[in-house]
């Protein structure tokens, strides 16, 4: 198999892992949603049902989103990380030129035919070789991926909720 082939069928081959990742971590994520919503909503029936119990089941259940937030935070800043090389790959083959975190500067035609320009990072997955690292850092911060507003406006309400029955149904 010649060298230009070969580089040409791991780009291909890179692009159907992350699309792959990619479609792995949303159903990850749905799930942990699903799972949070699923306990929350639970432990509010339960408070609204058994009265003995209520202020504790309803503080459980502002509390029972916080580790599926954070769980999903995480699992969002390994999607970005995935998203991230997605992205220089395809616009390297779209523009045909990668300017590395190194400053070097990758041509496709240098990539696939192996000449003494510049390759594109080949295979690099999580995007670490790809970009610059504060970028990827940026990207891959938990905290930033918790703070995002979808995450706020799913995750925030999960936890109010059961606060604000707490404060107005006690015994």
């Amino acid at each position: 198999m010649e060298m230009e082939a070969f580089r040409a069928d791991i780009l291909k081959q890179e692009i159907e892992y992350l699309h792959h990742r990619l479609d792995h971590f949303d159903d990850l994520r749905h799930r942990t949603k699903q799972m949070a919503a699923t306990l929350c909503a639970a432990a509010i029936g339960a408070g609204l049902t058994i009265t003995t119990a209520r202020p504790l089941l309803f503080l459980l259940a502002a509390a029972v989103a916080l580790p599926f937030w954070y769980r999903d935070a995480v699992y969002h800043a390994y999607q970005e990380g995935f998203h991230a090389r997605l992205r220089a790959v395809r616009n390297f083959i779209r523009d045909g030129s990668y300017a590395s975190p190194n400053g070097q500067v990758a041509t496709l035609e240098g990539t696939l035919g192996g000449t003494e320009q510049g390759i594109f990072p080949l295979p690099d997955y999580y995007g670490t070789k790809t970009l610059h690292e504060q970028e990827h850092k940026r990207l891959t911060n938990r905290w930033r991926n918790a703070t995002t507003w979808n995450m706020t406006l799913f995750y925030a309400p999960l936890c109010v909720a059961p606060l604000l029955l707490f404060l107005f149904l006690r015994p």
